[in-house]
């Protein structure tokens, strides 16, 4: 060792165990990983239908973020409609709900909002329309009960129409079920950037944990609300609802949320369809002819918002309970040969030392995820292609790509599941390191490491000081007296490299899916793209508000 290095080593802060070894900015040694080093699972260019793949492409263009986030948004918007229009069919069990429950890892300012927001115009443009006429309505009845003797008041206020919003945000789990024992809309989505709250937030950090839990898996599975709750309009139930979570949060909130036994074990967290892409941060780069592309302009895009309204505008049975009446989708004999293919893989992977026999609980629960999803295909393909809903069925190419998605989804587990054992220290100090290469930190000072990193650590300067500390015994921080050192070894070097195109050259020829390694399926043949006939009223209804990118 000599002396320069020396005398660093002996200047770094003895409080938090800074240590390091580098002269300037060169690394002596390279830094010790957390777990074995696994990138992101590709995105398959085939698990989604052409229309639905190609707008997902494109937001992921205008939105410049990663492929799997745009494509999950797009999932999320349609199955958001489809879970009110259409049940799926589980070739063992029968009919099942086509609802879904979403996660995203990302860092922030991933832009998983503008994705969501794009991917849901319609519904939102729709939605602030009936909400809007809603609220004059309830104001008109306002001034007549204001106006009327006090006995008669309360039956003019009952008079009052349900609120028609249908997606929620930022809420808990509580408010959602209020909702619906309160004649809501029979189907309601939550979408949240802070998932990390729902997860370990209020909803799920009380007493009522265990409740909270048992709630949100009975609403998947169909089993509808049940609240009883002391005080006049908390208690209640209401059965023939749907339900669906389309959640983002950043690593640093997610680790501890996710290596919880009870999220793991009793079966909340294998419903969900996971993805942790990789972030573009700093590659998102703009020049004169991407300036140039419009959102509202893309046939792509517009395309798929032209579908999204016809079926926002579907008709929905509803029952004298307020429940739906849903028809079950149908499922061709090579759909249920691709299923049986897709299910005794994941079946034989649960085996001991094999792929998944560490998360049996995701494996289980794939089967059922791809028969849902692949629901959700055929009521976009009705809908796409003006079919009768009522004979839709699922065919095998909408089985093939559910399962190449829902693939993707068990490979990220899978992935996830290596930085389980982590202790919670090393699950922090790997979120805080995650946290300081998709910000670009080169250098930092650890007043600014206090000032700027996720809440999560902000408030626990203890445990900030662990982390950071952690991260210096590793060789991920150097302290040179002046400032810190962000140490980015070759793979953050080469993913920044590669990120630059939201959509890869590979993603956007032929894709290996995520379940190549496993299997499942072989690959569909590419489609041709075909015109999308654009409406001139979508374009109307859409262009004025639609954020340009």
């Amino acid at each position: 060792m000599n002396r320069d290095y020396e005398h660093m080593a002996a200047s770094l802060d003895e409080d938090a165990g800074l240590a390091g070894a580098a002269i300037g900015a060169k690394v002596v040694a390279p830094p010790e990983p957390f777990v074995k080093e696994t990138p992101p699972t590709p995105w398959s260019a085939d698990c989604m239908p052409q229309g639905m793949a190609q707008a997902a492409r494109a937001i992921a263009e205008h939105v410049q973020a990663p492929i799997a986030l745009a494509g999950l948004a797009v999932l999320g918007a349609v199955a958001h409609i489809a879970m009110r229009l259409l049940d799926a069919r589980h070739p063992k069990k029968g009919s099942l709900h086509s609802s879904l429950y979403i996660l995203v890892e990302l860092i922030s300012g991933g832009r998983k909002s503008e994705c969501f927001n794009l991917a849901t115009a319609p519904i939102s443009k729709i939605e602030r329309a009936l909400r809007e006429t809603h609220r004059a309505e309830v104001k008109r009845l306002e001034a007549e009960a204001a106006r009327s003797k006090p006995k008669d008041r309360a039956a003019i206020l009952s008079e009052a129409p349900p609120d028609p919003r249908t997606i929620f945000a930022d809420t808990t789990t509580q408010a959602i079920e209020h909702a619906f024992v309160n004649g809501s809309a029979p189907a309601l989505s939550l979408s949240t950037d802070e998932g990390g709250s729902l997860l370990g937030g209020h909803s799920l950090k009380s007493e009522t944990r265990a409740a909270s839990l048992g709630g949100l898996t009975r609403l998947f599975d169909g089993a509808g609300v049940q609240r009883d709750r002391i005080g006049e309009g908390q208690s209640g139930f209401r059965y023939g609802v749907r339900f669906g979570l389309f959640l983002s949060a950043q690593p640093i909130v997610l680790a501890e949320a996710l290596s919880d036994p009870m999220l793991r074990g009793q079966g909340f967290l294998p419903r969900f369809i996971y993805s942790a892409p990789a972030s573009l941060a700093g590659t998102r780069l703009h020049d004169v002819h991407s300036l140039s592309k419009l959102v509202a302009e893309d046939e792509r895009i517009v395309g798929y918002w032209k579908t999204l309204e016809d079926m926002c505008r579907g008709k929905v049975n509803i029952d004298e309970h307020g429940g739906l009446c849903l028809s079950t989708a149908g499922m061709n004999a090579e759909a249920v040969s691709e299923w049986l293919t897709f299910y005794n893989n994941t079946e034989k992977q649960q085996g001991q030392d094999r792929e998944f026999s560490h998360m049996q609980a995701f494996g289980s629960r794939a089967g059922e995820l791809a028969a849902r999803v692949a629901a959700v295909y055929a009521c976009w393909r009705c809908f796409e292609s003006s079919a009768d809903l009522n004979a839709v069925s699922v065919t095998g190419s909408d089985m093939r790509q559910a399962v190449a998605l829902v693939g993707h989804s068990l490979a990220e587990w899978a992935r996830h599941g290596e930085s389980v054992a982590l202790e919670p220290v090393e699950r922090d100090a790997r979120a805080l390191l995650e946290w300081l290469h998709g910000k670009g930190f080169d250098t930092i000072t650890r007043m600014e490491i206090g000032k700027l990193c996720p809440n999560y650590l902000r408030k626990d300067t203890k445990r900030r000081n662990q982390a950071i500390g952690e991260l210096a015994r590793r060789g991920w921080l150097i302290d040179t007296s002046r400032d810190i050192v962000v140490v980015k070894n070759e793979k953050t070097e080469s993913e920044v490299a590669v990120a630059v195109p939201a959509v890869s050259a590979d993603e956007r020829d032929t894709a290996e899916t995520a379940t190549t390694h496993l299997s499942f399926s072989p690959e569909l043949p590419k489609k041709r793209a075909s015109a999308v006939d654009v409406a001139g009223s979508v374009a109307a209804l859409l262009g004025d508000e639609v954020e340009v990118f």
